[in-house]
């Protein structure tokens, strides 16, 4: 069944949160949940679901999520390790009669460790969960509740209204209590401070004072140093599959690059930690003035300019390689290894389909090698449309130079995998439902196997 058809199906957060507990329950798992809604402090937009469990049946619930997934009817399209105590997936749904993508993010916990320091150990918060009637779940006590959402603010240094509001609602039940257990992680003139911003309901006044909270904030150093050297293995082993995407973005001018680039970013943003996108190379070291010559170059008009000498040809695609190998180490990998979704508006390649853009003189079988030395993007989409409405966009080249152009971009599916040509002339949002089914095939596909 494809993704596109998927996601037309009828979903709710409630029916995963049903899902899930059954499974938790049958299985005799001790759990506790804790539901966030959209967080205005977080570039993440969407429903966030923790999961804190005991870490002798974290394998089992890790290994259990792609069939809980699927019988809740989301699509898993992201596996992240927050930690190497916490896994964070992420679930694309579409919303009933609604346009556009959603997302559930399910942080799965068995300790919370957050750069090697522990904050709490499952066992102490399952310890005395409480049962909520109105959800029919097990989650966090008052006390827990609170100091879990101080130690959430003061890790993003922001805390959101509905959260702050659920804050005021646990300190006037349990202030005392509360206090007490907040002696673990700060000194008396933090709560006292963080006590007049919660008695008087003041979120202001906490925000005013997140930057105190945070330098007299204590941690408990986590376990000891074999553990700690495992865990570190453990992520660096993540490393070696990081879970976000390079997606390249191929297509003449005036087919509608830009124009896609802004749109997909809408569309598919919120499957990722951010976004972020290149323009034909990193500019780590190439500076395209060293090539120009002494007449004014218009970026607008690049065809209309000669090739440049064999010798100079080569040399820049020698420097083109340097930046593009060392960019991609340097800019594209760390983006990449955080979850981001990273588009490049052209790549090397679009080099062998229109070298005079670039003012490269021939040697097409040089482009090639180099080509393969490069790491690749994990898909590439060609962005297509008539020669005649192309035309009608922009009129820099004639028809039989255009359709040639059309023609050799066509013709790098032959040679670039994971590709796909779709065609632009229509609204744009037709092409990019495309793009994003397309692109949740792939996230999808390149998740581990699932029981």
């Amino acid at each position: 069944m494809s993704i596109e058809h998927e996601l037309k199906r009828d979903v709710s957060i409630d029916l995963l949160l049903v899902t899930l507990t059954a499974f938790l329950d049958s299985n005799n798992i001790c759990y506790a949940i804790k539901e966030f809604s959209d967080n205005s402090c977080e570039k993440q937009k969407g429903k966030f679901i923790d999961l804190f469990i005991a870490e002798r049946d974290y394998k089992k619930v890790t290994y259990s999520f792609g069939r809980i997934c699927t019988s809740s009817k989301f699509i898993p399209v992201q596996k992240i390790n927050l930690s190497a105590t916490a896994t964070r997936y992420v679930l694309a749904y579409q919303k009933p009669d609604e346009k556009g993508l959603d997302v559930v993010r399910v942080n799965i916990y068995r300790n919370y460790i957050i750069n090697s320091r522990l904050y709490f150990s499952t066992e102490e918060l399952l310890k005395d969960r409480v049962y909520s009637t109105n959800r029919s779940y097990w989650t966090l006590n008052n006390i827990y509740n609170s100091v879990y959402i101080l130690v959430k603010a003061i890790e993003n240094k922001c805390i959101a209204e509905d959260q702050f509001h659920n804050l005021c609602e646990c300190w006037k039940s349990a202030s005392t209590a509360i206090k007490s257990y907040l002696k673990r992680y700060f000194n008396d003139e933090s709560i006292n401070t963080l006590a007049d911003s919660l008695d008087n309901r003041n979120l202001n006044d906490l925000m005013d004072n997140i930057e105190l909270l945070t330098r007299n904030f204590k941690l408990s150093d986590s376990n000891s140093f074999s553990k700690l050297f495992l865990r570190n293995m453990s992520l660096l082993k993540g490393d070696l599959k990081p879970p976000g995407v390079v997606v390249g973005i191929l297509g003449r001018d005036g087919s509608g690059k830009s124009t896609f680039v802004n749109e997909i970013t809408k569309s598919l943003g919120g499957c990722f930690n951010n976004t972020t996108t290149f323009k034909r190379h990193p500019k780590v070291f190439y500076k395209e003035l060293i090539f120009k010559k002494e007449e004014d170059y218009h970026f607008s008009k690049p065809h209309l300019y000669k090739e440049r000498g064999y010798v100079a040809s080569f040399l820049k695609l020698n420097l083109l390689l340097i930046e593009f190998l060392v960019g991609y180490w340097l800019k594209v990998f760390p983006f990449k290894r955080k979850a981001y979704l990273i588009l490049y508006d052209r790549y090397f390649i679009d080099v062998l389909a229109d070298p005079l853009r670039y003012r490269i003189k021939g040697n097409k079988l040089f482009i090639k090698m180099i080509h393969h030395i490069l790491p690749q993007p994990d898909m590439w989409i060609i962005l297509d449309l008539s020669t005649k409405v192309l035309l009608q966009r922009k009129q820099e080249l004639t028809y039989e130079m255009s359709e040639k152009l059309r023609q050799e971009y066509l013709n790098l599916q032959k040679i670039l995998s994971n590709c796909v040509v779709i065609n632009n002339e229509n609204e744009i949002q037709n092409t990019v439902d495309k793009a994003t089914a397309h692109i949740l095939n792939y996230m999808h596909r390149k998740l581990p196997k699932f029981s």
